[in-house]
């Protein structure tokens, strides 16, 4: 791995493990700048984390594959879903659209790589056609996670919130939480709202959750 991944990867989770009670928002701001060096300065690490995606996607198919649109550093992993849906093994892509802000509620609408794009509050790139789909696989991106599945996310609950839904529930999505080696960490508590991915995605590899 190259030096500058040598330096993301010695800062952080083992010397945070032994604080499981540490405040989310100082995770946060540790986690986010740790994600930020490895994408901007470490492209190995974050284009094998592509390729993993893309090795996990190839054996399967999948009618409609939701992701997101990169921001703050989080990982890029729409090459492996545009691989994906070129060589057949998914029938569409969607990306999620903000419907409520104050209520963090948001839905799926289908994406492609020439489609239109426009900005969120949050200025994250949606679609500019809004019919909801339900995707039957949803990538998330993370601040940081753990083996079983648990994100620290932005703090808003968007994700969860959406898993939750009943229709969505009841589609019962595969769910792949996506981040790097170096944001795993036991440093946080997963509390009763949060929801269990059911895999995780690094550069090392695509596993089911603990």
């Amino acid at each position: 791995s190259s030096a500058a991944s040598d330096v993301y990867k010695r800062q952080p989770a083992q010397r945070l493990r032994s604080g499981a009670g540490m405040e989310k928002s100082l995770l946060r701001k540790h986690f986010l700048a740790v994600r930020r060096g490895i994408t901007e300065n470490d492209p190995q690490t974050s284009e094998a984390l592509c390729r993993a995606v893309s090795l996990w996607l190839s054996d399967k198919y999948f009618r409609c594959i939701g992701f997101y649109a990169p921001f703050r550093g989080e990982p890029d992993i729409a090459p492996a879903v545009v691989a994906a849906l070129s060589c057949g093994r998914a029938q569409s892509a969607a990306l999620p659209v903000i419907d409520s802000a104050e209520r963090s509620e948001m839905h799926y609408a289908l994406w492609s790589p020439a489609g239109e794009l426009r900005k969120n509050v949050y200025g994250i790139a949606e679609p500019g056609e809004t019919a909801e789909v339900f995707p039957d696989v949803i990538f998330s991106p993370c601040v940081a996670f753990n083996r079983r599945g648990f994100r620290l996310g932005n703090g808003k609950g968007f994700f969860d919130r959406y898993l939750m839904l009943p229709q969505v529930r009841a589609a019962a999505p595969q769910t792949v939480a996506v981040g790097y080696e170096a944001l795993l960490t036991d440093a946080f508590a997963s509390e009763p709202h949060d929801v269990a991915f059911g895999w995780t995605a690094t550069e090392k590899g695509v596993v089911k959750a603990l």
